[in-house]
């Protein structure tokens, strides 16, 4: 790591001060001095002699010294001059004596023309000469991030993203999947896109077809209103090919007509009805048997069903009458428990009394000792009698207790007689009443099993299911006709009967074509049908397909939030592990969900913008601590308004900490740390 130490700074005439020589030590340097003593000039001083700027970046600011009026003083030369120690691991040690110095010339007429000196070693140089100098030793870029504790943090916070991004490295997809499949959908896109682009395509592309997803319903609706209404286009061209036959045969009929022969049309005629009429009266014939058969099926199951519901309303009067009798010998048994009950409290009475009755009595032979008969003290006689009396007590005291149980016992039996009397009482009126209503069902029970035999027994037939139908009798007629008229003998010439029956033909005809007309029109939509009917079958294959890529997209989406929340986390421990105080939020999370690009450090939680004055020069070293490490350079950093830090962050190299003392003059006071 390269190493640089500001020595010495010499102002002439520079913001005020006309003349300081300010020497600095290599570790911890604190110039102290009250407000306007010139502390702020110093940073101002060495931004300016390396950069041309002070310490805010700024190339304008008041560099000229003015006398007590406020009036700048003349004919003088602004000059800053720092020496600089570098202490570099390839190249060792190497000693710089920078000056940058302001000069004017002022002409009759008032203005005023600025120039500029540039030394090195007390060598005058070029402007261009002298910068290269300078980013030899360190860029400005890199300078002022790692010379100050507010360089980072002001910048705008996509600058720092940027920085941080560029100084530590994006996460590879790798890094971030850690071989995950459920990244495999979108891997290929994160190859070419970065994932704030692969997510805002995905919803772009299912922001479009959802789109032509929530169109289908009214382009549906619009083809359906122009579709024809679908007809068996099969049937009609069938019936179109039917019509064209049959008039053609009615043409042919015409002209055998006009031959003569029409007593040979009528006969075919008659033919035909009596071959339709034969086949009408069979179908009415087989229809009827079959209905016979339905019949006689369905009073068997009907009358099997009766027999069934009778026998089922026996039986359940059968059972309903066990139950009572059964509740009945569950009542004389409670009514039984209850008498011996009655009986046992009538006698549990009378011990009691007999109990209470017994009273206590000495025994005079038990003041004599039972061996040797001779009294015994009186105090063991006194004694003697305690016990037995209490002997007498405890044992009337047990009896009345047992007897007090058998009360108990006695009561609670009782009132579980009285429940369980009660309950089969009720369950014995709940069947009478359930008996009552199952004899009342069997009763229809039978009358309807007595119906249905009467209606089994009626008589019915094919012939009398055929007589119902009057067409069948009016066909059976038609073909009595028509077999007669077939055995009359043909007339000669054209009889009125047979004009009329000509006429009836060129009707038929006029009408056959009429309606070939009719069915050939409505074939002709069906061109129509098919092209909008394939334009709806389409519209829903397309949605099925938009469905899919919606489901597709879906799990896409699904898959690059994770990556962009993995990636986050893997960007910060990336980033945060380089750091001991600070700890950056790279993403912020967004109404919809979504982890959008951010940047801020927050010490303990808190974000820096809501640090106190302390915590905030503490994270911006933190920062020039971690910038240092990573450009490899130790610059001087220069903390202004440090006394607001009891313990500003060290961690070696050269600082410069700006205190507001009562001082009248700048002082400086050394701490030689050179522990970290």
């Amino acid at each position: 790591m390269k190493k640089i130490l500001i020595d010495k700074i010499c102002l002439r005439y520079f913001k005020g001060v006309e003349d300081k020589e300010i020497v600095l030590g290599d570790n911890i340097n604190v110039i102290k001095g009250r407000n306007g003593s010139g502390k702020s000039t110093i940073a101002d001083a060495i931004s300016w002699v390396l950069f041309g700027t002070n310490q805010a970046g700024a190339t304008k600011f008041g560099i000229k010294t003015k006398d007590k009026d406020g009036k700048e003083i003349e004919n003088v030369a602004h000059s800053v001059e720092i020496s600089l120690s570098v202490q570099d691991e390839q190249e060792g040690l190497m000693c710089y004596l920078l000056t940058r110095t302001l000069s004017e010339t002022r002409k009759d007429d008032g203005s005023v023309t600025n120039n500029y000196t540039y030394k090195v070693d007390g060598e005058v140089e070029t402007a261009g000469d002298f910068k290269k100098v300078v980013d030899a030793i360190c860029p400005e870029e890199v300078f002022r991030l790692c010379s100050s504790p507010y360089s980072f943090t002001q910048m705008d916070w996509s600058e720092q993203r940027k920085r941080l991004n560029e100084m530590f490295g994006v996460p590879s997809v790798e890094d971030v999947t850690g071989g995950d499949k459920k990244y495999d959908a979108i891997k290929e896109l994160l190859e070419k896109e970065d994932i704030d682009k692969v997510l805002k395509h995905l919803n772009y592309k299912r922001k479009e077809v959802q789109k032509s997803l929530d169109e289908v319903p009214v382009r549906l609706e619009a083809l359906k209103n122009v579709l024809p209404k679908a007809e068996d286009w099969a049937d009609i061209e069938k019936q179109i090919k039917e019509k064209g036959q049959e008039i053609a045969a009615t043409r042919k009929s015409l002209n055998t007509i006009d031959n003569g022969g029409a007593d040979l049309i009528r006969k075919q005629q008659n033919i035909s009805t009596l071959n339709l009429d034969h086949k009408r009266k069979r179908i009415m014939e087989e229809s009827a048997q079959r209905r016979l058969g339905e019949i006689i099926k369905a009073n068997a199951e009907a009358k099997t069903a009766c027999k069934k519901a009778v026998a089922e309303a026996e039986q359940n009067i059968e059972d309903l009458k066990q139950k009572l009798k059964s509740f009945d010998v569950a009542l004389v048994k409670c009514d039984a428990r209850m008498n011996e009950l009655d009986a046992e409290k009538a006698d549990g009475k009378e011990k009691w009394k007999l109990i209470k009755a017994r009273k206590w009595e000495w025994n005079e032979d038990e003041a004599f000792c039972p061996t040797c008969k001779q009294p015994l003290p009186e105090d063991q006689v006194q004694k003697i009698m305690e016990e037995s009396k209490k002997a007498f007590l405890n044992n009337q005291a047990s009896d009345l207790k047992k007897l007090g149980d058998d009360a108990v016992r006695i009561k609670e039996e009782v009132k579980k007689c009285e429940e369980n009397t009660e309950y089969f009482k009720t369950q014995q009126k709940a069947t009478q009443t359930q008996l009552d209503k199952a004899e009342a069902e069997l009763i229809e029970a039978r009358k309807a099993l007595e119906e249905q035999t009467k209606k089994e027994e009626e008589k019915v037939s094919v012939e009398t299911l055929l007589a119902e139908k009057p067409e069948y009798k009016q066909v059976c007629d038609r073909i009595k006709k028509i077999e007669a008229e077939q055995e009359k003998p043909a007339d000669e010439g054209m009889s009125e009967e047979d004009k009329k029956l000509k006429a009836d033909l060129e009707k038929k005809l006029k009408d056959l074509e009429s309606e070939r007309e009719v069915l050939a029109s409505r074939l002709a939509v069906k061109a129509q049908w098919e092209k909008v009917n394939a334009q709806i079958v389409g519209l829903h294959e397309d949605r099925a397909q938009w469905k899919e890529q919606i489901d597709g997209l879906d799990e896409k989406i699904k898959a690059a939030s994770d990556f962009q929340k993995r990636s986050c986390e893997v960007l910060e421990e990336n980033v945060n592990r380089r750091f001991k105080l600070v700890r950056w939020k790279m993403f912020r999370r967004q109404l919809d969900g979504t982890d959008k690009p951010w940047c801020e450090c927050s010490v303990d939680g808190v974000p820096y913008s809501d640090l106190n004055t302390a915590a905030k020069i503490n994270a911006g070293l933190d920062i020039t601590n971690t910038l240092k490490r990573h450009y490899g350079v130790d610059v001087p950093c220069v903390i202004d308004n440090s006394e607001t830090v009891q313990e500003p962050l060290y961690e070696g190299g050269q600082q410069i900490r700006l205190t507001v003392t009562d001082d009248e003059d700048i002082v400086i006071d050394y701490e030689n740390r050179d522990e970290v």
